[in-house]
């Protein structure tokens, strides 16, 4: 029996495709992650700015803030909209980076998967040698000895 070397090239290039396209369909979601989650960090800065000074002036308008008024609700509410700004900002950052983590865990999963059936194809190959070797090897009392 002759090994059929090209049936295992085809194997293996077949492994590299699926990889090809895992790896690239992975790298387009993370980069659309990212985009978005940029986009959305973006809008909420925007957004808040946006709403300060309607959020500030409300204070004048009842009287708790303006030229020579220091109230403690004031800057309480100040406090507390300015802390819930940079602790919502800060969680978007740590979920954008916790989405490319994953996103990063999948290009080495593709890269392991890849290089495993390959290892395997490769095994697989020089087990149908080592077998088709030792099947010439038993004939040779047959071709003269050699």
């Amino acid at each position: 029996m002759i090994p059929n070397i090209g049936n295992y090239q085809k194997q293996r290039d077949s492994a590299r495709q699926s990889w090809s396209t895992n790896q690239a369909s992975n790298t387009f979601q993370a980069n659309q992650a990212k985009m978005m989650g940029s986009r959305q960090r973006q809008d909420y800065m925007q957004n808040w700015k946006r709403q300060l000074p309607q959020f500030t002036a409300s204070f004048g308008a009842r009287g708790l803030a303006g030229q020579g008024i220091t109230s403690g609700v004031m800057k309480n509410a100040m406090s507390q909209y300015t802390g819930d700004y940079v602790k919502n900002l800060g969680r978007m950052g740590v979920d954008q980076a916790s989405q490319q983590t994953g996103y990063d865990f999948n290009a080495a999963r593709f890269d392991e998967m890849k290089n495993q059936q390959i290892n395997d194809i490769n095994a697989a190959q020089a087990a149908e040698i080592a077998q088709t070797a030792q099947y010439i090897s038993a004939l040779a009392p047959y071709r003269g000895g050699y």
